[in-house]
């Protein structure tokens, strides 16, 4: 019961990564929305893999709510439907205007795997922007639908950054064992935050981590053992904070990693 606050936050989070590979999706929940590009066009890909930017008004309902739902949290999701995967790289909530997401190009790797070419930008220190909370995302849809296996690479900027942390380790759809290294930096306050590993089913691990409080950045270094053997191939590495004012989760980042020893 002590992870009763959080494991339903979770969920939202890994039902677009993880129920895609069995068709299911998530259901359509609340947020406020920021329209990703809007700009009409398609490539093909080499392997007969298709790909474009879909249009946000012609989004199908069921994906349109999907995106409104994850794009305050910084990760990549995955949604099949309709013989269709839309990915979506949300960076987070942004405290300005002047953040951009671009997917650059999309090439396969293999059988199921898939490069994305992702550029970053962020305003500089004299930048005029617009002084309220922005959601910064790119969406892509590709054919055929599965789920798919994503090696990301970006340019520009650092992703897994929010007001709160800077991850370094584990890198994005990285293969683990029966435990996993969180490396980064965090600034959060009276310098508390936890870490969880999910595999979609259970918490393999948690714990909370004691570092300098804010205004620093402190840096941290901790491995997770997990308690239980993995249940699915696919998890989440969650480093979140809580929200002084009320308890909830706040500035959380999730890390998609895979585990070799899974059940």
């Amino acid at each position: 019961m002590r992870h009763k606050r959080w494991l339903g936050w979770i969920a939202v989070f890994l039902v677009g990564a993880l129920l895609a590979a069995c068709g299911g999706s998530p259901q359509p929940g609340a947020g406020d929305a920021t329209e990703p590009g809007t700009d009409q066009g398609s490539t093909d890909g080499a392997a007969g893999v298709d790909w474009e930017i879909p249009a946000i008004d012609q989004l199908p309902d069921e994906v349109a709510a999907w995106v409104e739902q994850q794009q305050a949290q910084t990760g990549i999701f995955q949604l099949t439907h309709d013989d269709r995967t839309y990915i979506l790289i949300a960076w987070g909530e942004k405290p300005t205007g002047g953040y951009g997401v671009v997917v650059d190009d999309v090439q396969p790797l293999g059988e199921d795997a898939l490069r994305l070419d992702i550029t970053l930008t962020a305003p500089g220190e004299d930048a005029i922007v617009t002084q309220v909370l922005t959601y910064p995302i790119a969406l892509v849809a590709v054919e055929p639908g599965t789920y798919y296996r994503l090696e990301p690479h970006f340019e520009g900027a650092r992703f897994l950054e929010n007001n709160s942390f800077r991850i370094d380790e584990p890198a994005m759809f990285a293969e683990v064992g029966d435990s996993v290294r969180v490396t980064g930096e965090a600034r959060v306050f009276e310098g508390v935050f936890q870490i969880s590993v999910e595999d979609g089913h259970v918490v393999l691990a948690h714990q909370v981590i004691q570092v300098e409080g804010a205004p620093a950045w402190a840096p941290f270094d901790v491995t997770l053992e997990f308690e239980e053997t993995p249940t699915s191939p696919n998890g989440v590495v969650f480093v979140y904070t809580h929200s002084p004012r009320d308890g909830s989760v706040m500035d959380a980042i999730g890390v998609p990693i895979s585990f070799t020893t899974w059940e």
